[in-house]
């Protein structure tokens, strides 16, 4: 009877083993893999590390709320022309105006100006715009840029104590885009833009990093 007790327990061994070897090629082979991460290129990037972008999603459309001045509409238009006749190819449209629309996750992205602003803080204070944007895993969904009209005074042809709109826009667009701060290298990125500047074309790292998307 041993030899049978013995057999049966080497059996057992087996089938166990057999289980093992089976779960860890199920692992391998079906159980979802953690998505690849990417080199950054200058977007901003899920905690996978992969860019967040429009992907095929493009022209982005953007509305524009009513209370932007009809006089510095023309900046909207002009910023979108830079990035899209550099990037060769449409990839931001005005889609016309929203009314009734706030900074919000509504699928709606808007183009806003703002003459009240947070004053809580001196960082706060000094933003020229901001833009918020909303994803899911690594697919841009909304964007929306508000213009800070209460601390500072925009032209079309800035001055010394004037903030050229078109460059502000350009620079925002290209948060839209999925693009972050860029403060290693010449950029429309980059984080600051003095009073009677500009800064309307894009840099040759602008290019190549929305390459990596677009």
């Amino acid at each position: 009877m041993a030899p049978m007790l013995l057999s049966q327990i080497h059996m057992k061994l087996s089938i166990k083993q057999l289980g093992v070897i089976a779960f860890l090629i199920f692992q391998t082979h079906c159980a979802p893999q953690a998505p690849s991460a990417q080199e950054p290129c200058g977007f901003n990037q899920n905690s996978y590390g992969q860019r967040i972008s429009w992907k095929a999603l493009v022209p982005v459309k953007m509305y524009i709320d009513p209370a932007f001045p009809q006089s510095f509409r023309t900046a909207i238009q002009e910023a979108m022309n830079t990035w899209n006749k550099q990037l060769g190819k449409n990839i931001l449209s005005i889609a016309g105006e929203r009314s009734g629309s706030k900074p919000q996750r509504d699928n709606l992205s808007v183009i806003y100006w703002y003459t009240t602003w947070d004053q809580s803080t001196q960082e706060s204070r000094e933003e020229q715009a901001n833009t918020t944007i909303h994803y899911a895993d690594n697919q841009l969904v909304e964007a929306d840029i508000q213009v800070n009209a209460m601390n500072f005074t925009y032209s079309l042809n800035p001055s010394y104590n004037e903030v050229d709109l078109q460059s502000v826009l350009i620079h925002e667009l290209g948060h839209v885009l999925g693009l972050k701060h860029n403060a290693e290298e010449p950029s429309v990125m980059a984080k600051r833009l003095q009073n009677g500047t500009t800064r309307r074309n894009l840099f040759a790292a602008d290019v190549l990093n929305c390459r990596c998307e677009y």
